[in-house]
């Protein structure tokens, strides 16, 4: 293993070790300590997303944006004030940077076949999220457009390279929709005490496959 490996593993694991601080501090407290936890988290994941950019620039510049947005939508979202849209914001920006990531290294369309996921996801979101939404319809309307889509790159990029990295891609952005989806339904649908830990264990989950698969 180089050294840019190892580097790459031990900040791996220690922002998967930092992510379950956050996890638990958002459950059990301090609060002081989820605070400071949930971005320390995210920006070591983008560490790891910079230190391996040069194997893929065009799609790791996509990828540091990304989690740069990300990150300033976990500062907006653990704030005590609602903050709810500007974080949704910052999230949605991230979303576009992934998928301008994920295209740069697939074909425009890609099989038909692999648009049935997130046809399914939007049809889930139209059913069961959106009429519970109200005046935030829109906002979710056009989240959830943007994720199915980021999510549908993710699969076309791997079916065209079919490589380990890029398997690791669309395992992110699953988990990234299954966190974004959980966030969704307790916040509009029904809450669960077990919600918010499967979110943002998810969610960092998520974001470092994503930076995994530059």
């Amino acid at each position: 293993m180089g050294g840019s490996d190892a580097a790459t593993l031990l900040l791996s694991l220690l922002a998967l070790g930092i992510g379950a601080l956050a996890v638990y501090s958002d459950a059990r407290g301090p609060r002081q300590l989820y605070y400071v936890t949930k971005p320390l988290a995210t920006s070591l994941i983008l560490v790891v997303a910079i230190l391996r950019c040069p194997l893929r620039p065009a799609v790791g510049l996509w990828i540091i944006i990304g989690l740069g947005c990300a990150l300033a939508g976990d500062v907006l979202l653990m704030l005590p004030r609602d903050r709810f849209v500007a974080g949704l914001t910052c999230f949605l920006l991230a979303q576009g940077a992934y998928i301008c990531a994920f295209t740069s290294e697939s074909a425009l369309l890609g099989p038909l076949w692999a648009l049935a996921p997130s046809l399914l996801l939007l049809a889930l979101l139209g059913l069961a999220v959106l009429p519970r939404a109200g005046a935030m319809r829109a906002p979710v309307a056009i989240y959830g457009l943007v994720i199915a889509t980021m999510a549908w790159r993710a699969l076309t990029r791997h079916l065209a390279l079919d490589a380990t990295h890029t398997l690791l891609g669309v395992l992110g952005a699953w988990l990234f929709v299954a966190s974004d989806l959980s966030l969704a339904w307790g916040r509009f649908v029904r809450r669960a005490a077990w919600l918010p830990i499967f979110c943002l264990s998810s969610y960092y989950l998520a974001q470092i496959l994503i930076a995994l698969s530059i």
